[in-house]
C-alpha cells in the first residue's frame, strides 16, 4: 500500500514541472492531461490517508505530524477549512516541496489569475492585514 503511494506521488511530481505552464488541452498524449491524471492520482491518495486518519482513534496516534493537524483543523466547529480545501493544500504542499520557488511563483501567478474570487478573496485579505500593521 505504502509503495503505491509513493509511487503514484513520485509519477505525478516527475510530470508536473513540464506541464505546469502546458497548453491546458486535455486530450490524452498532451502534457497536461498527464499532470492533471498524475495529480487526480496524488489526490486519491491524499484522500485516503486522510481517511485513514480521521478514521483512526486520537488515541492510536503514535506521532502527530501535519496530517493529524489538518484534521484536527477539520473536526473544529469554526474551522475555515473544509474537506477539498484541506487536499488542496496538502497537495500544494507536496508540490511546494518539491518544485522550486520560480515554478510555484508562476503557477501560484497563473491559478490566481484563472480564480478571480480567489484572487479577491487574497486581495482584501492582505489588504485587511496591511492595514492593521
Amino acid at each position: 500500500m505504502m509503495r503505491h503511494r509513493e509511487e503514484a506521488c513520485g509519477n505525478a511530481s516527475t510530470r508536473a514541472p513540464g506541464a505546469l505552464l502546458a497548453f491546458p488541452l486535455s486530450i490524452p498524449g498532451t502534457a497536461f492531461y498527464k499532470c492533471m491524471q498524475g495529480r487526480n492520482n496524488v489526490m486519491r491518495t491524499l484522500k485516503r490517508q486522510l481517511d485513514e486518519r480521521r478514521n483512526a482513534a486520537a488515541a492510536m496516534r503514535e506521532t502527530v505530524d501535519f496530517f493529524h493537524l489538518v484534521i484536527d483543523e477539520l473536526d473544529r466547529p469554526d474551522s475555515v477549512l473544509n474537506e477539498n480545501i484541506a487536499l488542496d493544500l496538502l497537495f500544494l504542499l507536496l508540490f511546494a516541496s518539491h518544485e522550486t520557488t520560480s515554478i510555484g511563483l508562476t503557477a501560484i501567478l497563473k491559478f490566481l489569475s484563472n480564480n478571480p474570487k480567489a484572487l479577491q478573496e487574497l486581495t482584501v485579505t492582505l489588504y485587511q492585514k496591511d492595514q492593521r500593521s
